[in-house]
């Protein structure tokens, strides 16, 4: 039993002999850290690889203070070197974040909880440094994107936080009985993009259920990949969270799934966490003219470990 993230794992066994079977029900709990890779930048001039993780402990709390030798980094399965010292950005980096909502009929009990934990969410926000501020947007979604709240990036300081948390209870103008989920987010990506901030990123609250528009999410997560944006999902309601476990785990963003109206906000501040808190590392590029497997993993003092993988282009 190898867990990779800290939650609760169920899954079954099927014993055969002869013509008779038993399926056992296995459960465990993970205890270990949760890494997450939130983006990870060739650099060719260089050969060598930025990147940004996320490390969290079994309560979704940062886990700062790891050094050098809390961490190992491997490139298609072969150790390799860190060009310099870890960093801890971070207390902060200012953050461009597009919050897209499911407001589909399907969901609508959930929406009271959906507007508490986005309040909580939004007031979090507001960091400054170097003249720039967090910007942030609210997007609700039916069978398409509600149109009035496209262009709806500010700058949250205490009159943005109003107009963001103002958006939240308005009513969409789209059909409500179908979920344009796909479509919605490219959309949302449009407008996070051009954000004037280096760190991107969406919250995506549905249920993952998309039955409308021409987006295919193998489509949406090349785009959403290459423009380095990364996607946290909170999948709630009759859920199919294969889609949306895909979307954040190869976007570099975490996945929340069966969230609740008391788990929504956990789910929220995990998400803080990892956007507000992360580690730099500048990383030995062996083989740039190759596709690598590149893999993360943190030890802390206590002995738990935790690691998370993506996949680099090659240099041209």
């Amino acid at each position: 039993f190898s867990p990779t993230e800290e939650r609760n794992y169920s899954s079954a066994v099927t014993l055969a002999a002869n013509s008779r079977q038993q399926s056992v029900t296995l459960q465990g709990n993970g205890q270990g850290l949760n890494i997450e890779i939130i983006s990870a930048e060739l650099n060719c001039q260089a050969s060598s690889i930025n990147a940004n993780v996320a490390v969290t402990d079994a309560n979704g709390e940062a886990t700062l203070g790891l050094g050098d030798g809390n961490v190992t980094v491997f490139l298609n399965g072969s150790e390799v070197n860190l060009l310099s010292g870890i960093q801890t950005i971070t207390d902060r980096q200012t953050l461009a974040v597009g919050i897209l909502l499911d407001w589909s009929q399907s969901l609508a009990d959930y929406q009271p909880s959906l507007i508490d934990a986005t309040t909580i969410f939004i007031e979090s926000l507001g960091f400054s440094e170097n003249g720039q501020i967090d910007r942030a947007a609210v997007f609700k979604f039916g069978r398409s994107l509600d149109r009035p709240f496209r262009d709806g990036f500010v700058d949250v300081d205490d009159d943005g936080k109003q107009i963001l948390i103002g958006h939240l209870y308005e009513d969409i103008n789209v059909d409500n009985r179908a979920s344009g989920i796909w479509n919605s987010m490219i959309e949302v990506a449009d407008k996070v993009e051009i954000q004037p901030l280096n760190s991107k990123s969406i919250i995506l609250l549905s249920d993952g259920r998309n039955n409308n528009g021409d987006v295919t999410l193998d489509n949406l997560i090349a785009s959403l990949a290459s423009r380095g944006i990364g996607v946290f999902t909170i999948g709630f309601g009759d859920l199919d969270p294969g889609p949306l476990q895909r979307l954040s785990e190869e976007t570099g963003g975490l996945f929340y799934a069966d969230a609740s109206a008391q788990t929504l906000s956990q789910a929220f501040e995990r998400i803080s966490s990892a956007l507000t808190n992360q580690y730099v590392l500048a990383i030995e590029n062996s083989s740039p003219g190759s596709t690598n497997e590149l893999r993360i993993s943190f030890t802390n003092d206590a002995g738990r470990a935790g690691d998370d993988t993506v996949t680099i282009a090659s240099c041209p």
